[in-house]
């Protein structure tokens, strides 16, 4: 069963499709009678939703904001009729969760898991996410929910704090009876990418940073980045709760030495009305 305009929910799935095809095939009805609902919706808005281009349907300034609107309705929609006719399957909810690995493995996966076990028609979207890209997954409405660090948190979206990661040096088992000094003068650093910028700050709070070697190496993987440290390439920075769950038998995280703090919070856009399972994910200890 849907509730929800049939202009709305075209525009919603030609936005997550990127293609009138797409969304057509996913609707049942064809790419003409497609193609009319967006037109009558932007001419009833006054305004274009989409930039259409031979990559594909781009959402215009106009339609990002449309589509934070439009998610809520649907999802206002799939609470209202799983409340009233419990699990049935036309009433499933999607949530998308955006977070970098670490926060991802330590807990944010765990919390929302346990929120989806008592709300069971939730359906859960996790993107693992170490760019800096996560705020634009949010404002544009690819997820519901982003971690985001302080600086990438826009005055619009409420936020909830979470607790603080710790970050250490990560290095080879093979250098453990090296001093560090040494290590930071003589190795390479491997981050996850250009923008990744937490093993410099490391380096900055040790007083190290002048010695150490600023061209790096990259891997946006957090399993291939411990294979990297262990057989020597290079050393890194790792939180600690992360390490702890998911340890490679050849890293050493030298955690004698002080930490780097990483303060992150969860972020969403404001709603007038919260759904149970939202209420209860807040609620969580995270």
């Amino acid at each position: 069963m849907i509730l929800l305009d049939k202009q709305l929910e075209a525009f919603i799935q030609v936005a997550g499709c990127g293609s009138v095809h797409g969304a057509a095939k996913q609707l049942y009805i064809t790419q003409t009678a497609l193609t009319m609902r967006i037109k009558m919706l932007e001419q009833k808005l006054g305004s274009a939703l989409f930039v259409r281009a031979r990559s594909g349907m781009r959402l215009t300034p106009e339609g990002e904001s449309l589509l934070h609107y439009a998610k809520l309705i649907k999802q206002m929609e799939g609470e209202c009729l799983a409340q009233i006719k419990g699990t049935d399957p036309h009433t499933l909810i999607p949530i998308a969760i955006s977070a970098p690995s670490s926060m991802m493995h330590s807990s944010i996966m765990a919390a929302f898991l346990s929120v989806a076990a008592k709300y069971p028609y939730l359906r859960l979207r996790f993107e693992v996410d170490d760019s800096s890209q996560q705020a634009s997954l949010l404002q544009t409405g690819k997820v519901d929910f982003a971690v985001l660090a302080p600086e990438h948190i826009s005055a619009d979206m409420q936020q909830k704090m979470l607790k603080p990661q710790q970050y250490y040096l990560a290095i080879s088992k093979k250098w453990a009876h090296r001093e560090v000094e040494d290590i930071i003068e003589n190795e390479s650093i491997i981050d996850f990418n250009p923008q990744d910028a937490m093993s410099f700050e490391y380096l900055k709070q040790l007083g190290l940073f002048d010695k150490a070697q600023k061209q790096r190496h990259f891997v946006n993987d957090i399993q291939l980045l411990q294979e990297s440290i262990g057989c020597g390439l290079a050393y890194s920075v790792l939180p600690s709760c992360f390490f702890s769950a998911n340890a490679h038998p050849e890293v050493v995280l030298l955690d004698q030495l002080p930490a780097l703090e990483q303060n992150m919070a969860l972020c969403w856009y404001w709603r007038s009305e919260m759904p149970d399972y939202f209420k209860t994910l807040l609620s969580m200890d995270l």
